[in-house]
């Protein structure tokens, strides 16, 4: 099928005539009958496939690119100007192909209709009408898939959602090349051509209108893109788009498509007579033949989808089609923007020509769309904001401008999806984001959105306005779409920070307590995630809590500048003394289930950014109120208490759309922590204030004693420090497991009988005696041994154990929570030094104080006795020499074998043996950094603990570290290899030089106070000779 897909857009010479249409329906219809299982379900899998790609082959096989390409305006703009010369004066003579427009000529499903011969043309006409009655009984099946499968829906669950309906799309791609061929011949054409086209336009709006109001085929056609194109911006983007529709939803509705109306009317006739970006040529060639099927339609239907008095239902249904085909491709949004250039270009020459008409001939159709959006967006807006008629009225602004947007939001859609993820390329035509907002938005939108929201969410004791779905819908809309043209704008590393601030701040007469941007931002979130774990409405407030979060973390990293303006975003999050609202507020509605991820992982990315400008915050360049700043600090310090709590506390994605959303929650909450305590040493050390760091102490002091004495929170760090090497041993390890059950079932077969043997003998041929022997001498033994021996070698040498290559986006996010838990791990060992040292009146080094490892030798003896238990207490030691967790499949037979001791045979993998073998992992430079800085803590606070605990500067030496590693031999081949390495590499290969200064530490450290690890560092245990 896809193969089919690339030669038909291809433009294959010739096409697909009426002929190949025929047969290509009829094995769609059938085969989609037969294979798919239509009564079951909703086509998943390879047959889900197979079916959306039909949809696409039957759009393709209609070529409206072949209507759309060169004119994709008024139908007059389709027809020759000299038509009439060709015409007797009765206007019923025959008349020559170059009357008609060239597309109409060249279309092979076409051939013969505007013949000059009456009865080739006829003949064409009667074989498009059997054509159509075919393609429209093929279409009838969608109806008995809807039937047995209504049963099991429930209220409110569209067509689209439970069935394939690849027919649904054939009917309306044949409907619009009907429409658009008797548009375009109806005028100045022969008699018996114009009667002809009247019929067929005609045929084709039934068509259509049945294809959507019947059949959802906008509906299922949007599910297609979906499913079929991936987002450039995948992973950072979905969050805030996609991932909150409701999970077992396959095809998202888009509302109105159910009430839209294609009749002609008057103005209708009126209107009439006047792969760069890396992207899969296969996603590309998705994308263009959708947006072939948008061309069309807007072209077909123009005045009566886009005049000023059509619903604006209309317009978000075509919005939303077009974002799901745009998608902030570079490919296409370069193409559009250019084409909106010379759209824009020809409209201010028909204006200083005094032409007064907006119709732009030979114009791209989502030019049209576009401005149609803005057109709408802009009369919404201006009643919004329109003084009252009557003197002395009283004017709800939130009801008035929630009012307003879902006119606004198609608008939004579509700008959203226009702007290139990737930049713009060189020479590109295409607006810069701070173009888009200032020229493609009109006054006040973004403070109207928020303002309705608002205004949607209730007021300040909780009474929330009855209002009509689609006002809460177009809400929903509009602020999910703001703030991905925000994200947008963010990851193309653009300045809106301010113009974006200065649009939140616009004053308003009533309802201003909740006008200023920071508490405007606030409330919409907080109040909206009030209302997500309740009843009713939950699922729009969740993605409108969200999106708000998200607004709120964007423009916090664009404020740089305005630092009096991040400090009182921060301010709103803060809890009152009975520790309600701030932070708390977002993590309690998840507790009963994922539902509401979306918003817990949208609060920890704002967390995450307001730790990041922890230090701009502190050491901004103009003065801060000292007061404030606390304020600050604390109520970050509150976060992370709450972000340690998600960790431990955050329930299993079980879906796997939530997957992605629980990777992001647990690297928000990660980087929280680490940026934190980072930025939290640099204000200790160096902040003017006493008060500020006396503030950032109690901060830090509470989060470092958390996370210390808190088992689970310490597990769940080390989880997923070690997650990528655990992973890979536990697969190790059930690969040689199930190598034993082959050849253990082998020597089993043996003593069954000959004809087990002969089935060994076919079934291993010339191995099968190798595999016997092997079987046997295992099974003598028992299979626990060998693996036990196994395993015992990658205990020795963890080295050894091949890791799990997994290039998915996925496993991406798994590193990087893997880097952010191993940084956590070095700031929380920094800080437990210092607090051991500053609870007995020494200076830590921050201040350039006393080193923990230099402290046995000046504090009194039972100082240190002191200071090595709370070193003992507050370190991560005692995690990293403790054994590491099974990371999945608990009930795998040789999971015992990573976590638990199986009387004499199980194997225990320490939290520090598994992470030494990133020293091996040449790839990851930064993990393999942190590990060696790791071991070095490990070995610095082990030697501290039993130097104070003895007091003086004996160094009695602590085996633990030694055993956890194994013995040290992956130390010792690292720190060989990166000798080796050292004295080839460039003086500029300063991360080579620095691991190998870092390594050498490690073995200075080992030589005082570990001589057995010294030893093994510098000798081995391999013959290096």
């Amino acid at each position: 099928m896809e193969a089919l897909l690339v030669l038909l857009y291809d433009r294959m010479d010739g096409g697909v005539n009426r002929f190949d249409y025929g047969l290509l329906m009829l094995t769609v219809g059938s085969r989609a009958a037969v294979e798919v299982g239509w009564s079951g379900g909703s086509g998943r899998g390879d047959a889900g496939r197979w079916t959306k790609l039909s949809a696409l082959v039957l759009a393709e096989a209609a070529a409206l690119w072949r209507a759309t390409a060169a004119a994709g305006a008024s139908s007059s703009s389709l027809s020759s100007s000299s038509a009439s010369d060709n015409m007797d004066e009765e206007g019923a003579g025959p008349a020559s192909q170059e009357s008609f427009p060239a597309w109409v000529v060249d279309h092979p499903l076409l051939y013969g209709l505007v013949s000059s011969d009456p009865a080739t043309a006829q003949s064409a006409v009667a074989e498009l009408d059997a054509l159509g009655k075919a393609v429209r009984g093929y279409a009838y099946s969608i109806q008995s898939r809807v039937a047995s499968s209504m049963s099991d829906a429930t209220e409110g669950t569209t067509v689209a959602s439970i069935v394939e309906a690849p027919e649904a799309v054939g009917l309306l791609a044949y409907g619009l090349l009907l429409r658009l061929v008797g548009t375009a011949c109806a005028t100045n054409s022969p008699t018996y051509i114009a009667d002809v086209a009247k019929t067929l336009a005609s045929t084709g709006t039934d068509y259509v209108t049945a294809a959507m109001n019947e059949y959802a085929a906008f509906d299922y056609l949007y599910g297609v893109l979906s499913s079929l194109l991936p987002s450039p911006t995948a992973g950072l983007m979905n969050k805030t788009m996609a991932v909150s529709e409701d999970e077992d939803d396959e095809y998202p509705d888009l509302p109105g498509n159910e009430t839209m109306r294609l009749a002609d009317d008057g103005a209708d006739a009126q209107e009439r007579g006047g792969g760069e970006d890396g992207e899969d040529a296969s996603v590309v060639a998705y994308a263009s033949i959708g947006r072939e099927v948008l061309a069309g339609t807007i072209a077909a239907f123009r005045s009566v989808l886009l005049s000023s008095l059509s619903s604006p239902e209309n317009l978000e249904m075509l919005c939303n089609l077009a974002a799901s085909v745009y998608r902030n491709s570079s490919v296409l949004c370069d193409a559009f923007w250019s084409d909106w250039n010379v759209y824009c270009s020809v409209r201010a020459s028909m204006a200083s020509a005094g032409v007064t008409q907006r119709i732009v001939p030979d114009a791209d159709p989502v030019c049209h769309l576009l401005d149609a959006a803005f057109s709408m967006a802009s009369t919404a807006l201006a009643r919004a904001w329109s003084s009252p008629t009557v003197a002395g009225t009283i004017v709800n602004e939130g009801q008035r401008c929630a009012e307003a947007l879902p006119s606004i939001a198609p608008l939004l859609r579509l700008l959203s999806s226009l702007v290139p993820a990737n930049g713009n390329s060189a020479g590109s035509s295409t607006p810069s984001s701070n173009d888009v907002f200032s020229s493609f938005l009109p006054d006040r939108t973004v403070h109207t959105i928020l303002v309705g929201c608002a205004g949607l969410c209730g007021d300040d004791i909780g009474a929330v306005p009855t209002v009509d779905d689609r006002i809460r819908q177009g809400a929903v809309e509009s602020i999910t779409a703001l703030a991905h043209l925000i994200r947008i704008s963010s990851l193309r590393n653009e300045e809106l920070g301010s113009p974006l601030r200065s649009s939140l701040e616009i004053s308003s007469s009533a309802g201003a307590g909740i006008a200023a941007g920071p508490r405007l931002l606030h409330f919409v979130a907080s109040r909206a995630a009030t209302l997500a774990s309740g009843e009713g409405w939950s699922e729009g407030a969740a993605k409108m809590s969200a999106a708000s979060l998200d607004i709120t973390t964007d423009l916090i990293l664009a404020s740089s500048d305005d630092v009096a303006w991040m400090a009182e975003c921060c301010l709103r999050f803060s809890q009152t003394r009975t520790g309600a609202g701030g932070f708390a507020t977002f993590s309690s509605i998840v507790r009963d289930g994922t539902k509401n991820l979306p918003v817990l992982s949208s609060a920890m990315m704002l967390l995450s950014a307001m730790s990041s400008q922890m230090d701009r915050l502190a050491f901004a360049g103009t003065a801060q109120d000292v007061d404030i700043l606390s304020e600050v600090i604390s109520t970050i310090g509150n976060g992370l208490l709450i972000a340690c709590d998600v960790l431990t506390s955050m329930p299993l994605a079980t879906e796997e759309s939530s997957v992605s959303l629980h990777h992001d929650t647990i690297h928000a909450v990660l980087a929280s922590l680490q940026k934190s305590l980072r930025s939290i040493g640099e204000v200790i050390a160096a902040h003017a204030s006493a008060v500020v760091r006396d503030t950032a102490k109690a901060v830090r002091d509470g989060v470092i004693n958390f996370i210390a004495t808190s088992t689970q929170t310490g597990n769940v760090v080390a989880y997923y420090a070690t997650l990528p090497v655990s992973v890979s041993l536990v697969m190790e390890l059930e690969k040689v497991s199930e190598g034993q059950s082959m050849f253990v079932g082998v020597a089993a077969g043996q003593e069954d009988g000959e004809d087990d043997t002969e089935d060994s003998t076919r079934k291993y041929g010339a191995w099968a005696r190798l595999a016997q022997d092997i079987g046997e001498a295992t099974g003598n033994e028992s299979t626990p041994r060998t693996l036990q021996s196994f395993s015992e070698a990658l205990v020795r040498n963890i080295l050894a154990l091949p890791m799990v290559a997994s290039p998915d986006q996925g496993s991406s996010k798994v590193k990087d929570i893997t880097k952010s838990a191993l940084a956590l791990l070095l700031q929380w060992g920094e800080h437990a030094e210092a607090i051991a040292l500053e609870r007995h009146g020494y200076a830590s080094s921050y201040g350039n104080g006393l080193a923990i490892e230099d402290a046995a030798a000046v504090v009194a003896p039972d100082t240190g006795k002191a200071m090595a238990a709370d070193l003992q207490t507050l370190s991560p030691l005692r995690l990293l020499l403790s054994y590491a967790p099974n990371p999945f499949r608990p009930s795998s037979s040789i999971g015992g074998l990573v976590s638990v001791k199986n009387n004499a045979q199980g194997t225990l993998m320490s939290n520090l043996n598994l992470l030494s073998r990133f020293l091996g992992d040449s790839t990851e430079g930064n993990t393999s950094d942190a590990t060696v800085r790791i071991i070095a803590m490990a070995l610095r606070h082990a030697d501290a603990i039993a130097a104070l605990s003895v007091g003086g500067s004996t160094r009695p030496g602590n085996l633990s570290v030694v055993q956890a590693l194994g013995g040290g031999e992956q130390v010792h081949q690292s720190l060989l290899r990166l000798l080796q390495v050292s004295t080839d590499a460039a003086p500029s290969d300063q991360r080579v030089l620095m691991r190998t200064s870092q390594m050498v530490d490690v073995l200075t450290l080992s030589i005082d106070a570990q001589p057995a690890l010294a030893r093994m560092l510098l000798v081995g245990t391999t013959d290096h000779s």
